[in-house]
Order: C-alpha cells, then structure tokens, then sequence
C-alpha cells in the first residue's frame, strides 16, 4: 500500500478510477440487466436516458445498477432518510479532499446529489478501479489496521454531529427499542440466549463508560470487503452508509470479527502500532463484538416483526456472530497482546 502525507498533514492514498467515458456495454458475469422505466427517468436526469442499467447483485442495504462503463446508480434503502444520506456524502466529500480514493456522488444535471423518483432516493457515483478484498481473509491484515488508523486521524477532523437516524453507537445497542418486540421470536432458547447476552452487554458496557475515550466520526463497517485493490495498491475505500459517532475501537472490534484469530490479531496489531492495548482497551474490544451481533439481531428482529419470513435466518446469524465472539475471544485477546509485543 503507498501512502503519503500532504503539505497539510493529511493522509493520502493513490486513487484509481475508471476513465472509461459513458457508453453501455455487456455486462460483466454476474451482473443482472434491468431496464425500468423508473431507471430510466432516473437516469435521465443525469443526461443518460440512453444508457441501458445493469443490476448489480451486491450490496445488502442498497440497490446498485451499472450505467456505462464507468458510472454506479445506487437506490438507496427505503428508510435511508435524505438528511441520513446527505450526511454520508458529505463524509465523502471531506475525505476527498483529504486524498482519500472514496467516490463522491456525481451532480445531477439540475445540480442534486439525490435524485427522488416514485419516493426512492438514488445517487450516482463513479466507478472505482479495483477487486474488492475478502472480509474473512484480509490480504495485508496489519496493513488494514494501519489503514484503518490513518483513516481515523483524518475522520477526527471531520464534525460528527449526525442525524437522528444514523447508525447507533455501538455500546447502546441494548438500548435499542428492537428489544421490546422480543417476544415475537417464537423460540425459546433463542429468545433466552439473546436476553442473556443483553444483559451481560448491558453491564459492561455500564462499566466501559466510565473511562471510555473520545467519540469521533467512525466507518461502522471497517473490513476487506470494503477495500478495493489494484496492482497490491489500495483504489477504493468503500460503505461509508454506516459511518456515525462512536468509540474509534469500534471500528477495531468489528474489522476483527470476522477473518481468523490471526488475521484479526495482525489488523489490532497494525492498529495499535508500537504499543500494547490496555486492559480497559481490550474490554472495550470484546464487549464492542458482542454488541455488533446484537446490532445485526436488532434489525431483523425489526424485519421479523413487521412479517418479513426470511428474517429468522438472519436473526440466527446474528446469534452465531454472538457466540463466535464469545468463544474465540481468549484466544483473540491473547493473539492479539503476542501480536503487538513482538
């Protein structure tokens, strides 16, 4: 990864873009086409009318289509609010400027970043260069850790005063008002093990407050997933729709979730640098894991209430990232101490 510091001070990361101009063109595999005539207008008020959308089958909050070669409509999700959405864009703009290869959203010809069609929200963005990474196998797990830290030098610049519908800090999860439709869970042991481990986050999260450190703008989704790679150079930084004020370790705990102890080890170890974690720091971690999975429980379980069938599955995969949590979580506590002393 080649990074360089600016005359400013800031960090900055070679971009790489797709320099294509705007023509159709076969989709790659994969890829879905679809010709609405809502996308169509939509599209239209970018001057692309005659641009033919591919779907894209990624991405779990959002919609996203390919028009042309070097352009990415994304419909945002049905109760993503505009002030949610023009609070991600600025994040962009602002990390931007600072040469951070992240894409910003293309005006539209009237000059709005959102376009409204049939009450849905879309934005059109450039296509980055790049593969995306693996999030349970990082390629340069330190190196993301690294990143990761330069990343957070550059958002504690940024305001973090957020709308009322951003992403909740992690420790307040057990907060959320999801819990109060627990019981439409018809399963008791499901229902019993996710009251438990509220309870336990609940305390500790209580006791980490106290002498948690500052809160600061934060990514909220930080993994390999979410990083694009071109020639063993970082082009993309992606998924910002998750990014709100929070403990900056937040961010640790959830990069280290998912890949393997070891790998998670290195990405804390790039982190941290030179030094070891506290002990107050490594709590902070754990509980932080903890909490995610109810974070992912909490909105299915909004999903399960309102008569959505499939979200049961996704409730008991929230459940399995809570219990991989727990029980990894000594050998990830002491990987991580090795990993930063040696």
């Amino acid at each position: 990864m080649r990074t360089v510091k600016t005359g400013s001070g800031a960090t900055a990361v070679q971009i790489v873009h797709s320099s294509a101009p705007r023509v159709a063109t076969l989709p790659p595999l994969g890829v879905l086409w679809c010709a609405s005539v809502t996308l169509r207008l939509v599209l239209a008020a970018y001057g692309l009318e005659n641009v033919r959308p591919y779907r894209v089958d990624a991405g779990r909050n959002n919609e996203h289509w390919y028009a042309g070669t070097g352009l990415v409509l994304r419909r945002y999700g049905p109760f993503r609010s505009e002030a949610a959405i023009g609070y991600e864009h600025a994040i962009l703009g602002q990390l931007r400027e600072r040469g951070w290869p992240v894409a910003v959203p293309v005006p539209s010809d009237a000059g709005r970043l959102v376009v409204v069609d049939d009450g849905r929200r879309y934005a059109l963005f450039p296509r980055l260069a790049g593969r995306r990474g693996i999030p349970a196998r990082p390629r340069q797990p330190r190196e993301l850790g690294r990143l990761l830290g330069r990343l957070h030098r550059d958002l504690a610049a940024v305001p973090a005063a957020a709308p009322p519908d951003t992403f909740p800090r992690i420790l307040e999860m057990p907060a959320d008002p999801a819990w109060q439709r627990l019981d439409a869970l018809d399963d008791p042991a499901l229902n019993g093990l996710i009251r438990r481990t509220l309870a336990e986050v609940r305390t500790a999260a209580g006791s980490l407050a106290s002498g948690r450190p500052g809160v600061q703008l934060v990514h909220g989704d930080w993994h390999d997933g979410n990083i694009l790679y071109q020639g063993g150079t970082v082009s993309g930084v992606l998924d910002f729709g998750f990014a709100h004020p929070d403990l900056p370790l937040v961010d640790v705990a959830i990069a280290a979730l998912i890949p393997g102890v070891e790998d998670s080890a290195q990405i804390a170890a790039g982190y941290f640098g030179a030094r070891s974690p506290t002990e107050h720091e490594l709590d902070l971690i754990a509980t932080a894991q903890r909490a995610r999975g109810l974070g992912h429980v909490a909105f299915f379980i909004h999903r399960h209430a309102g008569g959505d069938h499939g979200a049961l599955d996704q409730i008991r995969l929230g459940v399995d990232l809570l219990l991989r949590a727990e029980q990894r979580w000594p050998a990830l506590r002491a990987a991580i101490l090795t990993g930063t002393t040696s």
